[in-house]
Parts: C-alpha cells; sequence; structure tokens
C-alpha cells in the first residue's frame, strides 16, 4: 500500500525541537508571557547547565529570546517565546500529530 511520503518524511520533523528539554522549554513559554531562567529550569526538571545548552540552541535558531534584568544587583536571565518560534513549534505539533494512525 502506498502512502503519501511527504508526511512521513522524517526530513520535515523540526530536529531542534525534537529534543525532550527544548520541546518542554518551548512549551512552557508558550504559556507564559516572560519567565526567568530559573523558573524554566525547575519546570522541565534539568540542570542549569544542561538547560543553557539547550536555551542557547534555541535562542541562536531566534525560536526564543533572552532579556536580561538587574535585580539586587545580579543579572538574571528571563525568555520568551518569539513568533518564529512558536510558529515552529505548532508546525512540529501538527507534523508529529500526522504520524497518529487513522481509525
Amino acid at each position: 500500500m502506498y502512502v503519501a511520503q511527504i508526511e512521513y518524511d522524517h526530513r520535515l520533523i523540526d530536529n531542534l525541537l525534537n529534543s525532550r528539554i527544548r520541546f518542554a522549554a518551548i512549551a512552557y513559554l508558550l504559556s507564559e508571557s516572560e519567565t526567568s531562567f530559573a523558573d524554566i529550569r525547575d519546570c522541565v526538571n534539568t540542570t542549569d547547565g544542561n538547560l543553557a545548552n539547550h536555551l542557547r540552541k534555541l535562542e541562536a535558531a531566534k525560536y526564543v529570546e533572552r532579556i536580561k534584568y538587574f535585580i539586587n544587583p545580579k543579572p538574571v536571565s528571563f525568555y520568551r517565546i518569539t513568533g518564529k518560534g512558536r510558529t515552529a513549534f505548532h508546525q512540529y505539533f501538527t507534523h508529529i500529530h500526522k504520524f497518529q494512525p487513522s481509525r
């Protein structure tokens, strides 16, 4: 039986969001207008170094943007999802949903 190749073509899956930590961070940021690094870390349950590495990749792709504030003279990083990140997440989710078998 022939199935349309485009629906199952693995190359169409956004590899950047294929990481569990990046996926969870983007999903969390969708629900928040802006949130701190610590809040993201606690929500996705990972280490500082691991999250920093993943957020750098998302920032390089312009999926998130980092905003630095100074609170009690310490710099604190906050993040928010960009329009590009929101679109990428929705496209990823839509494409992955196509893998669900029809009834």
